[in-house]
């Protein structure tokens, strides 16, 4: 029950986010409470430092949509800086396991899942309540 907890914590964490960016706010701070909030820095890094380093979702955003749209929702972006880099963030709210499909976007290299991509069309697996970040480059 806990680690449900926790998952829900982390996504609602992680929407907010979204909700944010996709409203313009500029910035977003966190001020922790205590040690045991992991799961909210979780919905932080699937937007910065997903990598474990400095990786952050691009600075243009690219309009996306979802044929699931009650279970699933994507945001995706492009970076000014690195072109041909393109970064999604998908939120699986259902409790659910589903593998996804990203298609209509061109891509190439590998995903940041550890995955060779090419053409427009890449697959991912969708843990239930999650946040997953695909970096392409």
């Amino acid at each position: 029950m806990v680690a449900r907890l926790a998952r829900l914590a982390r996504l609602a964490s992680t929407l907010t986010a979204t909700i944010f960016g996709s409203q313009g706010v500029f910035a977003a701070a966190l001020w922790p409470l205590n040690s045991t909030d992991t799961y909210i820095l979780a919905g932080f890094r699937a937007f910065r430092g997903f990598d474990g380093r400095t990786a952050r979702f691009g600075d243009t955003s690219v309009q996306s949509t979802s044929t699931s749209a009650h279970d699933d929702v994507v945001y995706s972006s492009h970076d000014s800086i690195a072109p041909g880099r393109v970064v999604f963030v998908a939120i699986h709210r259902s409790t659910s396991a589903k593998v996804a499909a990203i298609n209509r976007q061109p891509l190439s290299g590998r995903a940041y899942l550890d995955q060779p991509v090419a053409g427009s069309f890449i697959t991912i697996p969708l843990p239930p309540l999650s946040a997953t970040t695909i970096d392409a480059h």
